[in-house]
């Protein structure tokens, strides 16, 4: 049975276990597990190693990742799923449902968005020197749809038997570009997008993209749909709502 389902930033966690859903569960070390300052020093290390710029969001994300394998550790009945991703983009095929950030969007593909509809000017680049392809960013990107059977496929494997804490990355496998995703988008809307080169933003990385061999043996799934399939649906969804559900032609 599925007693919970938690979303915290770019993490899913989905826990179930059988019997009461609320028990107490003990630290396994001499400290509470949200001050256990061994495993502190060991994620800073982590993040030192694999020379990432350590931010309250990963160190948060990363805490509860080992919260979550405490748990199971203390209490065995605990079934629980870690599924780790970033930069979800596209929409529903219907152009339905979509993305519609509040403010100025945080993200590569609402901006680009917002610029093709003419609601801003022009995307910044940040960063056209780095090694990759075009001298831009490289990322994962991953459809929504995609995404959706992610955690249709999680929820099943949390039926078999032997399930403890698991980990899996989705994403594609695949990095692309800022400029391979303009490029894209701009295929898919027929619209241009304006572009302003800027510096490199402080601790962004150069490639960033997921290992999907885990998820593709143990859950059955892999990604289906590339760049041209997310441009597609996001400018499906864009072009019908504009100013996303706030448009006056938004399916209520």
């Amino acid at each position: 049975m599925i007693s919970a389902c938690v979303l915290i930033f770019s993490h899913c966690i989905w826990l179930a276990k059988g019997g009461s859903m609320y028990r107490r569960v003990p630290s396994v070390s001499s400290e509470p597990i949200w001050t256990n300052q061994g495993m502190i020093r060991k994620l800073l290390r982590i993040c030192w190693m694999v020379k990432l710029v350590l931010t309250l969001n990963l160190l948060i994300q990363l805490t509860i990742e080992e919260i979550c394998r405490d748990v199971q550790r203390a209490d065995p009945d605990w079934k629980i799923m870690l599924l780790r991703y970033f930069n979800p983009v596209g929409a529903h095929p219907s152009g339905y449902i979509g993305e519609d950030p509040r403010g100025i969007p945080n993200n590569l593909m609402p901006f680009i968005q917002q610029v093709a509809v003419g609601r801003r000017p022009a995307l910044t680049v940040f960063g056209n020197d780095y090694n990759t392809v075009d001298g831009t960013g490289v990322r994962d990107y991953i459809h929504v749809v995609d995404l959706a059977d992610g955690h249709i496929a999680a929820l099943l494997k949390l039926e078999e038997p032997d399930i403890g804490c698991e980990v899996y990355n989705l994403g594609t496998g695949k990095g692309t570009s800022v400029l391979e995703m303009v490029k894209a988008f701009e295929q898919a809307s027929g619209k241009k997008i304006p572009l302003v080169k800027a510096g490199r933003r402080p601790g962004d990385a150069e490639i960033v993209y997921a290992s999907t061999a885990k998820a593709e043996r143990e859950l059955k799934w892999k990604a289906k749909y590339g760049i041209d399939e997310m441009c597609r649906d996001q400018w499906n969804w864009a072009s019908k709502n504009p100013y996303g559900y706030g448009s006056p032609d938004s399916t209520d």
